[in-house]
């Protein structure tokens, strides 16, 4: 079964989308599908949040897209209702 996970990349960019089960969590490289980007998350510090209950309405977040995230230093398990946040986010929100 596929999983919702959440990365961090060296470059301080954050990643979340839906890998296959056999996705190794510890590769520095993952293809994620649909792949979004989050750009903004307001005034939220913790970045666990982003993975357990998902960012913030007024959170800018593109749309999905098929990618290849390199340089990846973090992994999180997305929680349902963090990853339902993450589907309903736009870049227009803020």
């Amino acid at each position: 079964m596929p999983q919702q996970i959440m990365v961090a990349t060296r470059h301080k960019a954050l990643f979340a989308g839906v890998v296959p089960d056999e996705q190794d969590l510890e590769a520095t490289a993952m293809r994620i599908n649909p792949c979004r980007i989050i750009g903004d998350w307001g005034i939220e510090k913790d970045v666990n949040i982003l993975a357990v209950t998902g960012p913030p309405a007024e959170s800018q977040i593109t749309v999905p897209a098929d990618m290849v995230v390199q340089g990846v230093i973090a992994v999180w398990i997305l929680t349902p209702a963090a990853w339902q946040a993450w589907r309903d986010g736009t870049w227009d929100n803020a």
